[in-house]
């Protein structure tokens, strides 16, 4: 399968479980500001459980009226603002009360080139993050839509922005031999890089460390202020590290979404050295491998699989619950 069509794939399955908690786990008492939440990346929310939804409006993206333009992302939400993007149409930014857009930024308006946001956005401290498929990593005004800076990134699309302390995160997931870089928030000046495989990856960040799958069959652990390599884990030849990693009690939890062996694993390390702690290998072949990343809350693990299963596991030792 062709890296576009993969990370589609993903994208539309973790966007899936993204819009499922959204409806369960309402966030009107806290912004949910990046994929999964927070740094970490642990996918936990505040607000309480809602076990009988009520459609309060919906939106077509798009100009026609009968096909509407894919969301490929998973929203964030912020102040009262839902931001999401999708692959025609650049970034949307609508009322979460009424869905009325507020404003949308579209790069493809830019010279008459089609190019595709893949990335969630990322809102933080008024400004919204993204990557987009033109080689360029943007910093919208929040507030408008309009552009603060851009940075110049490699051949491809980006993974899903990690903000903290005043960095972003992210890694490009196009050609084989990428970068993965940390840009200042303030002008987009590039802090360091850490070239390797290619990043589908949204990494986690916690404790000064950055946590990152890529296609090379590595999980890496790098030093967040200086990109250098902390720790890495080797997995078997022909991993696809797809899913983002969470990060909880010291554990990093993260899936192998590909693999040409027809072997899937959830794989939980300690988070200082790399030191595997469990695994889990999914059964059933090739039609059963994990295709979300993993939440964490209370110690215990969830995560889908293609099997059409929610699986949840003890965080410390494995065991299936």
């Amino acid at each position: 399968m062709e890296n576009g069509e993969t990370r589609l794939k993903y994208a539309l399955a973790v966007s899936i479980v993204f819009l499922l908690s959204i409806i369960f786990v309402p966030l009107a008492s806290a912004d949910w500001t990046m994929f999964h939440s927070n740094p970490a990346h642990d996918g936990v929310g505040a607000g309480n459980p809602v076990f009988n939804p009520i459609l309060l409006w919906k939106y077509r993206t798009g100009d026609d009226n009968s096909i509407g333009d894919d969301i490929i992302s998973s929203p964030s939400v912020v102040g009262g603002v839902v931001y999401f993007s999708t692959f025609e149409g650049g970034v949307y930014a609508l009322n979460t009360t009424s869905g009325l857009q507020l404003w949308n930024f579209n790069p493809n308006l830019n010279g008459g080139h089609y190019y595709s946001i893949g990335s969630s956005p990322t809102v933080v401290e008024g400004v919204v993050y993204v990557s987009s498929g033109d080689d360029f990593f943007y910093a919208l005004n929040a507030s408008d839509g309009s552009k603060l800076w851009t940075a110049a990134a490699s051949n491809g699309i980006g993974t899903d922005p990690t903000v903290k302390n005043g960095v972003v995160y992210f890694g490009i997931g196009n050609d084989y031999w990428a970068n993965f870089f940390a840009l200042n928030t303030t002008n987009g000046k590039q802090i360091w890089n850490f070239t390797a495989g290619e990043f589908d990856s949204a990494c986690a960040v916690i404790n000064d460390i950055v946590f990152v799958g890529s296609e090379d069959c590595h999980v890496y652990a790098l030093n967040a202020t200086n990109g250098l390599q902390i720790w890495n884990y080797t997995a078997q030849k022909g991993s696809i590290f797809a899913s983002s990693p969470a990060v909880a009690n010291n554990i990093v939890y993260i899936a192998m979404t590909g693999h040409n062996l027809g072997t899937y694993c959830l794989y939980a390390f300690n988070a200082n050295n790399g030191t595997k702690l469990w695994s889990y290998t999914a059964g059933g072949g090739s039609q059963n491998y994990f295709t979300t990343s993993p939440a964490v809350a209370n110690g215990i693990v969830y995560i889908g699989s293609r099997d059409g299963d929610v699986y949840a596991f003890n965080g410390t030792n494995g065991a299936q619950i």
